[in-house]
């Protein structure tokens, strides 16, 4: 587990080290680099075993590793950045900055709009950078692996936390979260019954036309469009279901929350309330001893990730106008669309699954429902990125919650017919994962389509604002996202301007 431990820190931090070195002033970053990599080490260092005894961790990780190099290869293929000919518009943005990384020089900097990029751009980084030593043409193939290393992390370790179930039963669990807990037939059924009362679009829950309370199918359609949020939100809290069995895996999961800044910062958000039930564990075994020393990792980790929090925090999407909170939406009946966004995400599984829900971990599941609920209170962007991505780890803690109570009563010799109507709902739910493939591989028309060499869309101009101002609905907004903004911090005191 140690070994995986130092492969998966490694992976989340590297884009961290790119980014200290290629967007923060040296007089800043080397302090950055220095205190990054004294909180790498002394976290491995916490990890190791001081008792002569066996490790109780210490278990046979091939079996693991043989089924989950084939589950996230298969998963990974099937994905857009795959074997796919059809392209989202996401698709198409992410193929323009694979270019702009790989062409440019960093930080990327727009001349005729004279602004900087302000992106999280950690999933992008290192395919870009092996492009640009290499050929902007092996970008792709990169990029690939890249995600599949990623996925492949994540499913080992989801199962190192079922090491005592039988290599098939584990492997169930792992294809049970795939298929996932997202819910796809309740807000279209309740759209047909109360036409009119509810303003339902696209599975998600529109209040006074301006707040989104959605969700989205984890491992279909934002793996697939959006792997730079995606990703890491799903190795980290794969990751944290294992180590939160040990204590000492604290400190690299704290470095991976932070780490996740520059991949995406609603991956940090998603986890961050997992993180301070990490704290209690620690100072439930420990006590005082526990949060002092986890308080000077925490100064630490800040000297560290300052620039990148700085960095975001300087964005101009900060003053969007589609930032609110639920209760400044007008209208009066908000608790209730809440309330309806709640149960038909979340609650409507303890119906069907009722107490077994429980089985794996009561309170990793009260904190991912207390994430999934904070996050339905506030909307950032048009199309609430915050809660569409930041919920990805409650959503797969809720989806191991159903997997663990599915195999858990299967392995039940007693009839058991509320298990067989639950797996009625969670097969009818699956559908969507299923149709969505289908979508893609038969019957969506490809419309336009780029390149990472030819990312240029003629619609939509060659330049990467035009093409996101012209592509989107709200597309000063999301150019705001993209834009650092004159007169902050960062710009003023930690940018390492380039030679443009």
């Amino acid at each position: 587990m140690r070994n995986l431990t130092i492969v998966t820190l490694l992976y989340i931090t590297l884009p961290t080290y790119l980014f200290l070195f290629f967007w923060v002033d040296s007089s800043y970053s080397i302090i950055s680099m220095f205190a990054l990599t004294v909180v790498m080490l002394f976290s491995i260092y916490k990890t190791r075993d001081k008792k002569l005894n066996p490790d109780p961790l210490t278990f046979s990780l091939k079996p693991i590793l043989i089924s989950s190099f084939f589950i996230s290869l298969l998963l990974s293929y099937f994905s857009e950045f795959g074997g796919f000919d059809y392209q989202s518009y996401d698709y198409q943005a992410h193929n323009f900055k694979f270019n702009l990384l790989a062409t440019q020089s960093l930080p990327l900097y727009d001349q005729d709009r004279d602004v900087y990029m302000c992106y999280y751009l950690g999933y992008y980084i290192i395919p870009s950078l092996l492009g640009k030593i290499t050929s902007v043409h092996f970008i792709k193939g990169f990029a690939f692996i890249w995600t599949w290393f990623g996925l492949l992390l994540s499913f080992s370790w989801i199962q190192i936390r079922f090491k005592d179930l039988k290599n098939r039963q584990r492997i169930l669990i792992s294809l049970l979260i795939i298929l996932g807990s997202y819910v796809s037939v309740l807000l279209p059924a309740l759209s047909k019954l109360l036409a009119g009362a509810v303003n339902f679009q696209n599975n998600s829950i529109l209040i006074n036309g301006k707040f989104v309370l959605n969700q989205l199918p984890i491992f279909s359609k934002s793996l697939s469009e959006a792997p730079q949020h995606t990703l890491p939100a799903i190795i980290g809290t794969c990751f944290f279901m294992a180590a939160i069995t040990n204590v000492k895996y604290f400190y690299p999961f704290a470095v991976f929350i932070f780490s996740s800044f520059f991949w995406t910062p609603f991956t940090a958000i998603g986890l961050s309330l997992f993180g301070l039930y990490f704290v209690y564990r620690g100072f439930q075994q420990a006590q005082f001893r526990f949060i002092l020393n986890a308080a000077l990792f925490g100064v630490l980790l800040l000297l560290a990730f300052y620039p990148v929090i700085a960095f975001l925090l300087s964005s101009d999407a900060t003053s969007m106008e589609s930032n609110l909170f639920i209760w400044q939406t007008g209208s009066p009946i908000w608790p209730v669309y809440y309330l309806l966004y709640l149960f038909g995400f979340f609650g409507i599984w303890f119906i069907f699954f009722r107490k077994s829900l429980m089985k794996f971990d009561r309170d990793l599941l009260w904190v991912s429902f207390l994430t999934f609920a904070l996050l339905g209170l506030v909307q950032v962007g048009h199309f609430n990125d915050l809660n569409t991505r930041a919920s990805i780890a409650a959503q797969i803690v809720l989806a191991t919650s159903i997997a663990y109570a599915f195999v858990t009563g299967v392995l039940d010799k007693r009839k058991n017919y509320g298990l067989i109507v639950a797996a009625l709902f969670l097969a009818v739910n699956s559908l969507s994962f299923v149709k969505f493939y289908y979508e893609r591989l038969f019957t969506l028309n490809m419309g336009s389509v780029n390149s990472i060499e030819n990312p240029v869309i003629s619609e939509f101009g060659d330049n990467y604002y035009d093409f996101l101002e012209k592509g989107y609905a709200n597309g000063k907004e999301v150019v705001q996202q993209y834009s650092l903004k004159k007169g902050s911090i960062f710009e003023k005191y930690l940018l390492k301007r380039n030679s443009q």
